[in-house]
């Protein structure tokens, strides 16, 4: 019994020592907001996309998508395989030509910041929207290469 409550006495001044850290969501929350601020009203800012003026039903624009770290380039491959529908009448069942087979796509690694997993179990949800916000930032932007050949 006596050894119980020693390691009572012990565990308590540990964590009696050990410093909390509040977090302040309310903090974090204002800095995402800063961030889509920035994005949609800052003309002259590198992470501005004119949302107004954007090309919403322009053929052309490529398909964005963004890996996380763990998996993405099997999904993406599995896109631009697939053959579910038919590319004459669109209806469902394949014609042996890739669905996605006009597409063009931007494929964004974000290998700096993987795995995105991760960062729930680790309490940095609000870091974890930030990275998304800026990777579709990105993919919405025009500061990519349209194709492998591209030199701007």
């Amino acid at each position: 019994m006596p050894f119980i409550i020693l390691l009572f006495l012990c565990l308590s001044v540990f964590l009696g020592c050990v410093p909390v850290i509040p977090v302040n969501t309310q903090t974090e929350n204002k800095t995402i907001e800063d961030i889509i601020q920035v994005m949609l009203t800052q003309k002259d800012n590198y992470f501005y996309i004119d949302i107004k003026h954007y090309p919403k039903k322009k053929k052309e624009l490529p398909i964005g998508i963004f890996d996380s770290g763990t998996g993405g380039l099997t999904v993406f491959n599995s896109i631009i395989n697939l053959d579910e529908f038919s590319n004459t009448h669109h209806g469902y069942g394949g014609d042996h030509a890739n669905d996605f087979e006009r597409e063009k796509f931007i494929y964004l690694g974000d290998l700096a910041n993987m795995p995105y997993g991760n960062y729930h179990k680790e309490n940095k949800d609000t870091l974890l929207e930030e990275h998304i916000i800026k990777d579709v930032q990105f993919l919405l932007s025009n500061k990519y290469y349209p194709d492998a050949h591209s030199t701007t």
